[in-house]
């Protein structure tokens, strides 16, 4: 597998950074995820979910790309006679892969691929929400179905399949 890539130095701190890094812990611990991106641990599957926008040109697909949108917002309901608070926040996810050679003649089964890839790994997610050290994840909305990028149009990328959530958790 190689030597890691360089993942920096800075640690996430305040209400913008934290939850990116924990929810790209999430997705990278989700054995679906490492199994996608044929990466063995969460830690060398971590390389392969990315906090900035990038030339897809250098980055290994398949991959995740967790980013704000325009409409990014943080909540906090208070309740109870101790005013307590609980926060929810969102983030969108953008999953991208390859299409297998072997289906790209096949529309329909290179789609099905796709669509099992990710539904493993949703499912991974949400059976590690809430436990210690992930993101209490209560919602996942469909922001941009799934979509094929064909390599006659963009030949930078090539033949590939994206889809796009946006993750909630809190409350």
């Amino acid at each position: 597998m190689g030597v890691l890539p360089a993942m920096g130095v800075i640690t996430g701190t305040g209400i913008m950074s934290i939850p990116m890094e924990l929810l790209r812990d999430h997705i990278a611990s989700c054995t679906a995820f490492q199994n996608w991106v044929n990466e063995e641990t969460a830690e060398r599957a971590k390389t392969r979910v990315h906090i900035v926008a990038f030339d897809p040109e250098t980055k290994d697909l398949p991959f995740a790309h967790i980013y704000m949108t325009e409409d990014w917002e943080t909540v906090s309901i208070a309740g109870g006679a101790a005013q307590w608070f609980e926060t929810t926040r969102s983030l969108d996810v953008c999953f991208q892969g390859l299409i297998p050679t072997e289906l790209a003649d096949n529309d329909d089964d290179a789609m099905l691929d796709f669509l099992n890839h990710i539904g493993a790994i949703l499912e991974g997610m949400m059976a590690l929400a809430g436990q210690p050290g992930y993101a209490a994840i209560n919602a996942i909305r469909l922001i941009d179905p799934p979509w094929r990028n064909d390599d006659d149009d963009v030949p930078v990328e090539g033949d590939l399949h994206g889809i796009t959530f946006r993750i909630t958790w809190g409350l």
